[in-house]
């Protein structure tokens, strides 16, 4: 994952919620359906065995795509979603697969609670790289008097200071439950190969890198007692700096105590305990975090300090980064839910990430430009 400090969007957030679903478990000696139009339905499908859970999404109205992350499976006849077998020493065997497509439902939650099936029809991502619409905004900003605005059960008008159409947005959140449907293409799927599979799936905001999640889904062929099976674990970094940072604000920032926040990150998992580290470089090695930009053919760099900020983790302590090998651990914790339902037990790691500069740091000493820099995270699971 890279977080980057410039370049970004700002008060977005797309978060998961296992709800009644599950990321692993998947049986793949069912087959269900070859068919995706047959599901471009009003029937909801998060009652089947293939529920994974809800992404829920604040922001404005934007393309959610979903791309495969990981193994490629071999010799497949559609551009689809797949399981592909892994052993017990975590090799994958991409011509051993289960083909699956993803069936979504959209709705939006009101400021006053209230569940709202806008769309009354799913929409279905039949193939890798595949689209949903969001079509509205979420949040929880406010608009001011003589704009118009939402109340609390979706109805617009024009604020006029206590009239309760104060909200930017329609809804608070918006949400899409996701269930994979199998279908009946696989390759070498016998008792030869039986044992556990693998699929990683990248959701992203379509047309940005300002954030994403990546599902990494279990199923499971026949195993014997003595498979073992893989980590499964819903993983994202969410972006929360402005396009540009502007530098007189960034000046202020000299302490951990007033850091500038730039991102969050969550980390899901029924059992697996996930660990995160954060380092400069992409060998993760390094803690020597720069702006940079190109002056006059001159190469220049400005230093800053990066801060975690667990807000959920065994560690709760704000942590400046200065070594690549200080780590952060999930823990066990009851996750409410933000639509409704009842709470999991999870491990679960959620933290702010934020950066602050040196004292004195000025125009004079740094050249006019805009200058840019990358946060590399890095994520163990076990």
């Amino acid at each position: 994952m890279v977080l980057s400090s410039f370049g970004c969007l700002s008060a977005v957030v797309l978060m998961f919620e296992t709800s009644t679903g599950n990321i692993s478990g998947f049986d793949l000696t069912i087959s269900e359906s070859d068919r995706p139009s047959n599901y471009e339905v009003s029937t909801q499908y998060y009652g089947n065995s293939g529920f994974i859970g809800r992404l829920v999404y604040q922001g404005d109205p934007c393309t959610l795509r979903f791309s495969n992350g990981g193994t490629v499976a071999l010799q497949t006849v559609y551009n689809r979603f797949y399981f592909t077998r892994v052993d017990n020493s975590g090799t994958s065997y991409p011509s051993v697969w289960r083909e699956f497509f993803l069936v979504t439902r959209t709705k939006g939650l009101y400021h006053g609670g209230g569940q709202h099936d806008y769309s009354n029809i799913n929409q279905v991502v039949a193939n890798n790289n595949g689209t949903i619409e969001f079509e509205y905004g979420a949040g929880f900003e406010t608009v001011s008097v003589g704009q118009t605005g939402y109340n609390t059960v979706g109805q617009s008008g024009i604020y006029d200071g206590t009239n309760g159409y104060q909200y930017k947005y329609r809804y608070k959140y918006l949400w899409t439950d996701v269930t994979l449907i199998r279908t009946s293409q696989s390759k070498n799927l016998n008792n030869n190969n039986r044992g556990y599979f693998e699929s990683l799936i990248y959701v992203s905001i379509d047309g940005t890198d300002s954030l994403s999640t990546n599902l990494n889904l279990i199923g499971q062929y026949n195993p014997r007692s003595y498979h073992n099976e893989p980590d499964a674990y819903i993983f994202g970094v969410e972006r929360a700096a402005p396009d540009l940072i502007p530098f007189s604000e960034l000046v202020t920032k000299t302490n951990y105590q007033n850091a500038y926040a730039v991102g969050t990150l969550r980390f899901h998992s029924i059992e697996s305990i996930g660990t995160v580290r954060f380092a400069s470089n992409l060998a993760g090695t390094e803690t020597n975090f720069q702006f940079s930009t190109t002056v006059a053919g001159q190469v220049r760099t400005f230093p800053y300090h990066v801060v975690f900020v667990p807000t959920i983790a065994a560690q709760t302590s704000p942590t400046t980064i200065n070594s690549a090998y200080t780590s952060f651990n999930s823990k066990s914790y009851t996750m409410p839910t933000v639509i409704g339902g009842t709470p999991n037990v999870e491990q679960v790691l959620i933290g702010d990430l934020k950066i602050f500069v040196n004292t004195g740091l000025s125009l004079k000493a740094v050249p006019a430009s805009t200058y840019s820099s990358i946060v590399y995270c890095f994520l163990t699971v076990n």
